[in-house]
């Protein structure tokens, strides 16, 4: 019996591989987990309320890639999978995740662009209260934080960053 599900499961498998490679996303990219096989009949259930099936496989399929755009594809084409009679899973533990590695590269600009708006805050008291900007006092970066845009487009991400800059101001 667990025989027969083994080998649905590499079929299955096979085809979601071969729907991956088809939308872009290639064997190197993509990992299989080891297969969880359920007794539904070892839950003891009445013999009327056991399911038909005794025995049920899953296993999950995880993509990691730097082409967000062929995974969003792909998701969209997922119904092709249940036409080639794979069965998929809707599950919160499995929702795809899309993350973003590049905060090095937008960090010196993003601070810079802080800092200035600080300096800018600071201009308008100045103004306001008949002084000058003087010299930074403190400064501390604060925390980057890396959002969704919305939970339609998890693949857009808003970065922001927090700075507190602390000058003089000078009569």
């Amino acid at each position: 019996m667990t025989l027969d599900i083994q080998q649905e499961l590499d079929k299955s498998a096979q085809s979601v591989f071969n729907f991956l490679e088809k939308h872009g996303l290639g064997k190197a990219e993509v990992s299989i987990s080891a297969p969880r096989i359920t007794d539904q009949h070892a839950y003891g259930s009445s013999e009327q309320n056991r399911p038909a099936n005794r025995y049920t496989a899953q296993s999950v399929i995880t993509v990691r890639t730097h082409k967000a755009q062929a995974v969003k594809k792909a998701m969209a084409a997922a119904g092709e999978l249940v036409s080639a009679g794979v069965v998929l899973i809707h599950s919160y533990e499995f929702q795809p995740k899309f993350e973003f590695t590049g905060l090095a590269e937008i960090k010196p600009e993003m601070i810079a662009s802080a800092t200035q708006d600080a300096r800018n805050a600071a201009q308008q008291f100045a103004r306001d209260s008949g002084s000058s900007v003087g010299a930074i006092r403190r400064a501390n970066q604060g925390l980057f934080t890396i959002n969704d845009r919305d939970q339609f487009t998890p693949e857009i991400k808003k970065v922001r960053v927090v700075t507190s800059v602390d000058y003089f101001l000078e009569d």
